[in-house]
């Protein structure tokens, strides 16, 4: 599982600095407005869906693999974070 974290934790960076160079360079890909809401939206709803989840499972954990459960919860909560994180520095269509 430290693995896996390790892992996830490297991918945030990468995306970090994609995205960076993406802006730096001006090369990021436009989208029509319309588009970046429900994009936006969606990554809303996903991320509060997993907190939701995630502090669900912290208050009340089942005996029969509790554990295992609350780590896919953080897992699926960083993914929703490096998602928003990716799509709050794209730049918006003007």
């Amino acid at each position: 599982m430290r693995l896996s974290g390790i892992l996830l934790a490297m991918l945030s960076l990468v995306l970090s600095g994609v995205t960076y160079l993406s802006l730096a360079q001006n090369i990021a890909v436009k989208h029509h407005e319309i588009m970046m809401i429900t994009i936006e939206a969606y990554t809303f709803f996903k991320l509060g869906i997993a907190v939701t989840r995630a502090i669900r499972q912290r208050k009340a954990p089942s005996s029969a693999g509790g554990h295992s459960e609350h780590r896919l919860c953080r897992g699926r909560l960083r993914f929703h974070v490096t998602a928003l994180h990716a799509r709050l520095f794209r730049p918006h269509e003007r």
